[in-house]
């Protein structure tokens, strides 16, 4: 009994010590386990305050950036649910009168694109450098007939860019993405580099207006005035707007001389004369022999007969007569001397001869080479097959030459490594045989000197039948003048044209040629050239002064170019373009749109805490 008491006894005073410690301690048993400060900190952190402030802030941006994105980004997901079939609207210039344009579609257009206003932009890519060569390019172009209101964009490789300079586009059969050219041009650089591109980058991008010599002649001297292009636009002239002048020179011909010509003449027979049976003492067959000569610019009768010989006496008729019996018969008797009968044929200095059977190189000995020597009394004459070539204006002096043949004045222009320019002032009837001369195979192409002339409006004046432009500015084109009075010699030259245009030396069979022609080549001064002399008038450059005078009559028409300005409306057709490239967009839409809702639901989810909280807190 006593035992059973004490055990409940016992434990009725632990119970009464549990329920004092705890009631002590307070109610709460989790309390009891934390001490104030930690309370305090506790409360701190679950309490919002300060630290938990720049959430909804920056959630509240991270939503403002995606709708932004989503913004930008909606015609591009529309855009991906268009017909993947691009609907044909015909000619780009009645599909934009008849108002079938519709915007953000996938169409067909044809079209001739204005080449004037082709605009070539590099395009690059964000894995390339600012400073590194672009890979591909954006070309631009303007279609005729639209009012400058449709812009093609093509996107080309280096070399597509490259073949299509070569061989520019006529007609235009493209199909892409239609959209304004005025949202898109504000995202992306190379939009806005092909407006600076129509303005001021490329000038001949911008419009040109024609007008007549009449109405530029009613217009002179007058500060503010307007001018009526051909056309019929109407255009302001103030002093300051630049005004050209397209001028054509009849009495002034533009000559230029390729220096890479070349002369061939494969498989040329030559064959010696031959010796009679019964000669008289002295007489043998001619030689055919080629000299060269500063004089000869062509290879002469070798360019067009296939076999070269000299005269052959032995063919002539009643040979075996003798010399007495033909005198005494009144006939002329076959010339003496060892040279008598030789072919002599003038060669350009640089003429190179090969064997035809061997390759090998035939040389000259002393300019002189003997192609086929004759046979004495009763020997055959030598045959030989050689190949001919030569180059023949690959130095300035030899082009001069052959400028010279033209018997007109003449100044060298300019030179480069392609060839010479010359110009000659002759009558038009003397340089308008010049050009009619002119064959494929010519070594020089020649046409009436035409310029153009820039100047300011106010700098313009006129003068009797003349426009006279002061003062004359920096890069204007020169003016040419006869001066000087020089004797050249002519000798045995001719400026008869041979097949091709080219003025080259008769070649001769008469003796003794080359005496002539050395002499010649050897004269260290026109006065000591034993040839005859005449009398040639030298064109040089006007002297600058402060003035240029182009008379009215040489003037075939001036313009003024404008610059070209894009309407507000304008469209742009991106080549190539289709709906299914589009395909990623709808998925980062949905991307940015649960993303977005995340934030939103971070946001209510915060105040909703915050509110919470202050509620338990008052209660």
């Amino acid at each position: 009994m006593t035992a059973a008491g004490d055990d409940h006894g016992t434990h009725n005073h632990e119970d009464g010590l549990d329920d004092a410690f705890f009631s002590s301690e307070g109610k709460s048993s989790g309390k009891a386990l934390v001490d104030e400060a930690e309370q305090a900190e506790l409360d701190r952190i679950l309490k919002p305050g300060r630290g938990r402030a720049k959430h909804p802030v920056l959630a509240g941006i991270v939503i403002a950036a995606s709708l932004a994105v989503m913004w930008m980004m909606w015609k591009d997901t529309v855009y991906f649910f268009r017909s993947k079939h691009a609907v044909d609207l015909g000619p780009a210039a009645k599909a934009l009168g008849d108002g079938k344009f519709v915007e953000n579609t996938y169409v067909h257009l044809k079209g001739t694109p204005d080449l004037n206003t082709k605009a070539n932009v590099a395009r690059r890519g964000c894995g390339l450098a600012p400073k590194s060569a672009p890979k591909s390019y954006y070309n631009f172009y303007v279609l005729i007939g639209t009012r400058d209101a449709v812009v093609v964009r093509r996107s080309l490789s280096y070399r597509q860019k490259m073949k299509e300079e070569k061989h520019p586009v006529i007609e235009m059969d493209v199909t892409g993405r239609l959209v304004r050219f005025k949202e898109v041009k504000a995202f992306f650089r190379s939009y806005g580099n092909f407006i600076t591109a129509l303005s001021r980058k490329f000038p001949a991008l911008q419009h040109q207006h024609d007008f007549s010599v009449a109405n530029l002649r009613k217009k002179l001297g007058k500060r503010l005035t307007t001018i009526e292009d051909r056309s019929g636009h109407t255009v302001r002239l103030r002093p300051e707007t630049p005004v050209s002048f397209y001028v054509e020179y009849p009495d002034e011909l533009e000559l230029a001389v390729d220096r890479g010509y070349k002369l061939s003449v494969d498989h040329v027979t030559f064959v010696g004369g031959a010796g009679a049976k019964a000669c008289p003492p002295g007489q043998r067959g001619g030689n055919v022999t080629l000299i060269k000569s500063k004089t000869a610019f062509s290879l002469g009768p070798l360019e067009t007969k296939g076999t070269i010989s000299a005269r052959n006496w032995s063919k002539a008729p009643a040979v075996a007569v003798s010399q007495k019996a033909k005198a005494a018969e009144g006939k002329q008797a076959p010339p003496q001397g060892g040279n008598a009968l030789d072919r002599t044929i003038l060669v350009p200095m640089d003429t190179k001869v090969y064997d035809s059977a061997s390759g090998n190189l035939v040389p000259f000995k002393g300019g002189v080479l003997v192609a086929a020597s004759g046979g004495g009394c009763g020997k055959p004459p030598t045959k030989r097959q050689l190949d001919l070539e030569s180059r023949p204006f690959v130095d300035l002096e030899t082009v001069k030459r052959f400028v010279a043949n033209f018997g007109l004045p003449f100044i060298l222009a300019d030179q480069n490594a392609q060839g010479f320019s010359f110009v000659l002032k002759g009558s038009k009837e003397e340089l308008d045989r010049i050009i009619r001369k002119q064959r494929r195979k010519s070594p020089y192409s020649a046409s009436h000197r035409t310029e153009w002339y820039e100047s300011r409006w106010s700098d313009l004046h006129q003068e009797e039948d003349s426009l006279v432009i002061r003062p004359v500015r920096a890069g204007m084109p020169d003016q040419y003048e006869v001066s000087s009075i020089h004797a050249v010699p002519t000798g045995h030259r001719t400026t008869k044209a041979r097949k091709g245009g080219m003025p080259s030396p008769r070649a001769t069979d008469q003796a003794p040629v080359s005496t002539k022609v050395a002499a010649f080549d050897k004269a260290s001064s026109v006065a000591k050239a034993p040839v005859a002399m005449r009398v040639r008038k030298v064109l040089r450059k006007k002297a600058p002064g402060d003035y240029i005078r182009i008379p009215f009559s040489h003037i075939e028409h001036g313009s003024v170019t404008t610059m070209r300005r894009m309407p507000q409306d304008a469209w742009l057709l991106m080549e190539g373009v289709k709906p299914s490239q589009f395909w990623y967009y709808p998925l980062l839409y949905l991307l940015l749109l649960g993303f977005m809702i995340f934030n939103v639901r971070a946001v209510v989810d915060y105040f909703r805490y915050a509110r919470k909280s202050e509620k338990d807190a008052l209660s």
